[in-house]
């Protein structure tokens, strides 16, 4: 490679017959990012006690308003979602923690931990919640959910909008302009 070709964009080291096809097509397509919203999946800033099994639903008896269901990177499948069993202690759709006497006590259990994390103490957070939930006025929607990093293409189409993904995910929402999910997908 030349050196005048390795700028600030991001490098890709194929070779030159490569090149010039990708370069045919991107020279004429439309980018997913004018036709849909592209976000990261939410930051808890301590998954180890925000995401829970069942026997832990179970045993604290949390309440169901503040559980969805949590997907990971390898749980996303070429338009399958597997579903593992593990769930989000979601406070981030309640005003009032106290009015979840159940989860609050969970989370009370965990507080020392969560008040260990950097966006709490720099007054980012308050305690009980995420420390960054991306794109929270999104996620009740039907979206395409695609890992982070993948080798191969693995986008899932969540319809009933009943999966968070954290830091390893990005999601594809809707926007007004664009087309049926099922033709993104």
């Amino acid at each position: 490679f030349r050196q005048s070709e390795l700028d600030s964009d991001s490098w890709n080291l194929y070779g030159e017959a490569v090149a010039q096809i990708i370069n045919r097509i991107d020279a004429d397509c439309q980018l997913l990012g004018t036709v849909a919203f592209i976000g990261q999946g939410m930051q808890t800033g301590r998954n180890s006690v925000f995401i829970v099994d069942q026997g832990t639903l179970d045993r604290y008896r949390i309440e169901p308003e503040l559980i969805r269901r949590n997907v990971k990177n390898q749980d996303i499948k070429p338009y399958n979602l597997a579903f593992r069993g593990l769930y989000l202690i979601y406070p981030e759709a309640v005003a009032d923690l106290a009015q979840f006497p159940h989860a609050k006590a969970y989370l009370e259990e965990h507080r020392a931990s969560l008040e260990e994390r950097a966006a709490y103490k720099r007054g980012d957070c308050e305690w009980w919640r995420f420390t960054w939930p991306l794109h929270k006025e999104r996620y009740h929607l039907p979206k395409i959910l695609t890992p982070f990093i993948a080798p191969e293409n693995r986008f899932a189409l969540d319809s009933l909008g009943s999966f968070v993904g954290l830091t390893d995910s990005y999601a594809i929402f809707p926007t007004d302009q664009s087309p049926d999910l099922y033709y993104l997908l």
